[in-house]
């Protein structure tokens, strides 16, 4: 799949996970009635409930991906059209559903085999499932023609499969190194001198002659104005983030300045990868930031190719924050869930090798655009057929 569409994607599975990519759905290697769209171990699936399961997927990568669908396409029929080697987003979507079918089949399976099943309180929450679904994912609903037996096998399956994958990874590894999840939370603000000094208007420069306009050109800065310029410029960014003023307020107050230009870095969340090896030589503002303690102010220079010299003053908010090291260490668990699923997974396809896909029966499934009403676009609606 494409790169931006596997972003999109990335992570919009019920289930979390490394979908298996299907291969070989070509022909059909037998008769079918053409109401059979998939084949798992002998077992048949229906074209509604391929469809359910598509459409369904459908749902979630618009209503996951509205702003970024909103910012780079405009509409869901632009993204869905958009074409990669011959093969547009929505063709896609009808293998991620099937991965999804494939994937809940197979967990489904190991949930009997493990004797795994639902407590009452989880049928209830199943029933509950049910019924929000066909409120919210009413055009899913209609566009699959599944019926209400269908629908309820559908959550209920994706349920088991849901409490098969927690059994699975039940026993991941949730212990964190302390000092490699640290993470620091520093501001600050990066100035440079200006090279020219603002054109002053006379009444002469007014009239438009030659000589007005050769008298109104920029005249440059001296290299030792520059660097005075600068030099006043950081002592006093620095002494007002010292007294503890916000980066915005000191912004606000250079920007009628004539000498320099002040910028802010930002909130820079900074990790020890961030920071520089061992005895090697800073070379990067968030590598002397990681450096910094709490409450410490510094400052980097730095100069571009073309000679410009760029400070950076820092102010280390926190040097272990601990919302952020929150952050660090649910974001390395999920891999770390992800990673354990894949490789119990890779056995289960090997105990449940056995599918086959009827293209010509799935691609009689109709494109129906959107699925996700979403308020940021208006796009154009395909009849279901």
């Amino acid at each position: 799949m494409n790169k931006h569409f596997s972003r999109i994607t990335a992570g919009l599975a019920a289930l979390v996970l490394g979908l298996a990519v299907l291969a070989g759905c070509g022909s059909a290697l037998m008769a079918n009635d053409r109401t059979t769209a998939a084949v798992l171990q002998g077992d048949k699936y229906s074209l509604e409930e391929a469809k359910l399961y598509i459409y369904a997927s459908q749902y979630m990568i618009e209503q996951d991906s509205e702003v970024i669908i909103s910012y780079m396409y405009q509409s869901y029929d632009a993204f869905w059209e958009y074409e990669q080697n011959g093969q547009s987003y929505y063709e896609m979507n009808f293998i991620e559903g099937l991965n999804k079918l494939f994937q809940t089949k197979r967990l489904v399976k190991k949930a009997a085999a493990d004797g795994i099943e639902l407590s009452d309180e989880e049928k209830q929450k199943v029933e509950n499932a049910i019924v929000k679904f066909k409120e919210e994912e009413k055009n899913v609903v209609a566009a699959s023609g599944c019926s209400d037996e269908l629908l309820r096998q559908f959550i209920t399956e994706n349920a088991i499969a849901q409490k098969t994958y927690l059994a699975m990874i039940a026993d991941v590894d949730t212990n964190f190194d302390q000092e490699s999840f640290r993470r620091k939370k520093v501001e600050g603000i990066y100035v440079s001198a200006l090279t020219e000094k603002p054109q002053q208007e006379t009444e002469s420069s007014e009239s438009g002659s030659e000589e007005s306009q050769e008298a109104a050109e920029a005249e440059a800065y001296t290299e030792e104005e520059q660097k005075a310029a600068l030099g006043e410029a950081v002592t006093v960014i620095r002494t007002r983030l010292n007294a503890g003023e916000s980066v915005q307020d000191i912004i606000d107050s250079f920007k009628e300045s004539e000498t320099v230009k002040a910028y802010s870095t930002g909130s820079l969340n900074l990790s020890a990868e961030d920071g520089a090896e061992e005895g090697a030589e800073l070379t990067s503002y968030r590598q002397y930031g990681w450096t910094l303690s709490t409450g410490e102010v510094g400052e980097f220079e730095t100069a571009s190719s073309t000679g410009t010299t760029t400070t950076y003053i820092l102010r280390c908010v926190n040097d272990d924050d601990p919302d952020l090291r929150a952050d660090a260490e649910k974001s390395e668990l999920a891999s770390r869930k992800t990673a354990l699923f894949g490789e119990r997974y890779a056995e289960l396809l090997k105990q449940y090798p056995k599918y086959h896909v009827y293209d010509d029966v799935v691609g009689t499934i109709k494109k129906v655009v959107p699925m996700y009403e979403s308020e940021l676009m208006n796009p154009q609606e395909s009849a279901a057929e």
